[in-house]
């Protein structure tokens, strides 16, 4: 009897079949996947609507800087807690696009659109990571050193100078504005996401 498995010869051009995906992979990224999306959007929100009665945000960017600062100074730590806490959630942006993007993949069912959506996610992360990183590592110091009555004129203006430079460029430009136009505020992706999971489904 001639056996039916055929040892692989050099030159053979014959290509080898895929091998199916484990029963219940796709259960298990699914699983992560929700949990991680769960995770960062409870993360976000409920760090937002604590700053926002702890520190009036996000209202309070459009005061004076001095008003700011001194805000800033007052609130404690639990206010640096809750900005480290929104930072870390847009931090976990970045991964959670990466796992929708693979699970899609993993189904066969890459795109154009879903590889779009991929990158402003992960962009959409970043951006508004810079712009959250300035709560929690410039702010302290220069609202310290804004209210302490050692402080000199010129240093309290320079503090101001400063603070306007990361409030404008970071925050406005950056945090605010580009990072705010994907998720996790999940504005105009939104839809993206959405196609790209629907499209996945057909």
């Amino acid at each position: 009897m001639t056996s039916s498995i055929r040892s692989p010869h050099i030159g053979d051009t014959t290509p080898a079949a895929s091998i199916p995906p484990m029963p219940g992979s796709h259960r298990v990224h699914d699983r992560l996947t929700g949990l991680v999306a769960a995770g960062t959007a409870t993360l976000f929100t409920g760090a937002f609507a604590l700053l926002g009665a702890t520190f009036d945000y996000p209202d309070i960017l459009d005061r004076e800087a001095g008003e700011i600062l001194t805000r800033f100074a007052d609130a404690g730590s639990g206010t640096r807690v809750l900005w480290y806490l929104m930072l870390v959630s847009s931090l976990a942006f970045i991964p959670l696009a990466v796992l929708v993007h693979r699970n899609l993949r993993s189904r066969g069912r890459g795109s154009a659109l879903n590889d779009l959506t991929a990158v402003i996610g992960v962009v959409a992360g970043v951006l508004q990571a810079l712009g959250f990183a300035r709560w929690t590592f410039a702010m302290p110091y220069l609202s310290d050193t804004y209210v302490d009555p050692a402080t000199t004129a010129a240093t309290r203006d320079a503090v101001v100078v400063t603070f306007e430079v990361f409030h404008r460029y970071l925050g406005g430009a950056l945090g605010e504005h580009l990072g705010f136009a994907s998720p996790p505020s999940g504005r105009p992706v939104s839809p993206c996401c959405s196609a790209a999971w629907l499209e996945s489904r057909d």
